[in-house]
């Protein structure tokens, strides 16, 4: 999967500008957005795989599955 984040400083339309931008745009703290970034991926990721391997929604959706990728985020941390 493609790494979507931009760590360019570039200027809005409003004269407002962004450090990067994610999966939202970041005006203050690039390096803990980025970490924030590669958790949201590696979760995706999961989720993405487990039901590629037919795990179905609705047992995705169990505390189990966010445990798993809490526990994966702190890995990143």
């Amino acid at each position: 999967m493609r790494n979507s984040v931009s760590h360019a400083r570039i200027s809005c339309a409003r004269g407002f500008s962004y450090k990067c931008v994610g999966t939202w745009k970041v005006y203050g703290d690039a390096d803990a957005a980025q970490r924030i970034f590669e958790r949201y991926q590696t979760c995706t990721n999961n989720y993405c795989r487990r039901m590629e391997e037919g795990e179905s929604l609705q047992s995705l959706a169990v505390d189990e599955a966010l445990s798993q990728c809490r526990a994966l985020g702190a890995a990143l941390a």
